[in-house]
């Protein structure tokens, strides 16, 4: 009984994820006046796993499904759990030096408030980010300060 449950649902958790991605609105939509391409091929894919997971609620496939219930899963749980292993240690470990959230924080901190752009770049800044010099002109622009013609 708690299998039925178990694969009832995964059927209402990828019917709730497409409802809510279906709500979403691409930058450049081109298919239905709504969704750029790829967006439109991930919803397809979503929409496969909802009728995959449907369909093993037939009796025929649900049978099949329950006689391999104990392996379905261990290799659920053994994927979820060296999912969750691997992202704690990339994050503790931070083995490629990737983690630019200390420097971003910086970065967005030396920025100044604009009613029309909501921030811009202080005029004259020179500040080094992640071992690179950083240069803002009089304009608030990254460049080198402008000479008279």
């Amino acid at each position: 009984m708690w299998f039925r449950i178990f694969v009832a649902s995964w059927s209402v958790a990828f019917l709730a994820l497409l409802g809510w991605l279906a709500t979403h609105q691409s930058s450049e939509p081109r298919i239905l006046g709504r969704y750029s391409p790829g967006y439109f091929t991930l919803l397809l894919g979503i929409a496969a796993l909802v009728m995959v997971s449907l369909l093993a609620q037939r009796p025929f496939l649900y049978r099949r499904l329950h006689a391999v219930r104990r392996e379905i899963i261990l290799t659920l749980s053994s994927i979820l759990i060296s999912l969750i292993i691997v992202e704690v240690a990339i994050r503790v470990l931070d083995p490629h030096g990737v983690s630019y959230f200390e420097e971003t924080s910086r970065y967005r901190l030396d920025k100044l408030p604009d009613p029309i752009l909501v921030y811009k770049h202080a005029p004259g800044l020179q500040r080094i980010y992640q071992g690179v010099s950083v240069s803002i002109n009089e304009l608030g622009l990254r460049d080198r300060n402008l000479e008279k013609k």
